[in-house]
């Protein structure tokens, strides 16, 4: 019985090492998505300079995100 429970605790670490790892491939995506989004908004032609500076801020706010991210899941 003793054998079953370890069995049955090792495949579960094996199932959440995987989820885990998937859940920081989405992560990365996630935030050069935003960035991706916020650069998009920077490209417009009637934007504001205020709004730009924003949008600006914002795109390197997510990508400094997903490339310390990028950097850490490796």
């Amino acid at each position: 019985i003793h054998w079953l429970h370890v069995h049955a605790q090792k495949n579960r670490w094996h199932e959440e090492i995987l989820l885990i790892t998937y859940e920081m491939q989405w992560t990365v995506h996630y935030f050069w998505h935003e960035f991706q989004k916020w650069h998009n908004v920077t490209c417009q032609l009637a934007i504001t300079p205020g709004a730009l500076a924003y949008a600006n801020c914002k795109a390197a706010l997510w990508k400094g995100y997903a490339v310390s991210a990028n950097k850490a899941f490796r």
